[in-house]
C-alpha cells in the first residue's frame, strides 16, 4: 500500500450503553428482539440522512453496518474524482447521531422501562472522527465489488465512542480533527459544546481531546 490507497473518512460508532446488564436480564428471545430493535433503528436513520443529504447522484460511499449491539457508519471517496468536503460529512454524522439518541430514547423498550419498571432508559454511546484510512477494494458476499476501510482513524474513533460514556449531556463525543472541520459550515453556531476534555486512549500513546455536543 501507498499513500496513494490513504483516503478521508468520517468514522461514526455508536453502542448501546450497559448492553452486558441488560442480557442478563432478558431471556433469549427478549434480548434478540431488543438487538433486532437497535439494528432497524440505526439502519432506518442512517439510510433515511442518505437520501436527505445526498440522494442517489451522490459518489461518496456512504456505508452503514449493525452487529450485535454496536452500529458503525463511514463516508468516504473510494476514488480521488472530486474533493471531499469534511464539513458537510462530519455535519451528517452528527445529526445521524442525534436522531438515532431521539428515535432510541423513544423505543418500545424504554417506554416500558419507564412505565412499568420506574427504570432510567437505556442510552447510546457515539463517538465520531475524520482522518485518513486505507480503503481497500473488496468482495462483498454476492460478489460484488465493495470496500473496507481500514487504519488507526478507524480504532481511534471506537475509543472515543467508549470515552463518551463519561459525558455529561448527549453522550455524543466528536475528536479535535472532527470539530475544527466545523468552521467551514455556512453557519457556525449550529452546534455548542462542552468544554475540551482529555484521555488517553487504551493502546494509544498521547492524549486525545475530545468534545461532547451539548446543543443543536
Amino acid at each position: 500500500m501507498t499513500e496513494n490507497d490513504q483516503q478521508p473518512i468520517v468514522v461514526l460508532f455508536c453502542d448501546i450503553m450497559g448492553c452486558s446488564e441488560i442480557s442478563n436480564h432478558k431471556d433469549l428471545a427478549e434480548y434478540n428482539k431488543f438487538l433486532s430493535s437497535f439494528h432497524e433503528i440505526f439502519m432506518d436513520v442512517a439510510n433515511r440522512h442518505q437520501q436527505i443529504w445526498y440522494g442517489q447522484n451522490e459518489r461518496r460511499y456512504y456505508k452503514p453496518s449493525v452487529r450485535w449491539d454496536e452500529g458503525c457508519l463511514m463516508i468516504f471517496m473510494p476514488h480521488k474524482d472530486k474533493p471531499f468536503d469534511f464539513a458537510s460529512d462530519v455535519d451528517v454524522a452528527i445529526n445521524v447521531a442525534l436522531e438515532l439518541k431521539k428515535r432510541w430514547l423513544l423505543c418500545p423498550d424504554n417506554k416500558l422501562r419507564i412505565q412499568d419498571s420506574g427504570l432510567l432508559p437505556t442510552d447510546l454511546a457515539i463517538g465520531i472522527h475524520v482522518g485518513k484510512a486505507y480503503i481497500n477494494p473488496v468482495k462483498d458476499i454476492a460478489g460484488n465489488d465493495d470496500f473496507r476501510p481500514e487504519g488507526y482513524a478507524i480504532n481511534l474513533t471506537k475509543r472515543i465512542e467508549g470515552e463518551s460514556r463519561e459525558g455529561q449531556f448527549t453522550h455524543i463525543f466528536i475528536s479535535e480533527a472532527a470539530r475544527g472541520t466545523l468552521h467551514l459550515l455556512t453557519d457556525e453556531s449550529t452546534y455548542t459544546f462542552a468544554p475540551t476534555r482529555s484521555f488517553q486512549p487504551k493502546g494509544i500513546s498521547r492524549d486525545i481531546r475530545v468534545f461532547e455536543v451539548k446543543h443543536h
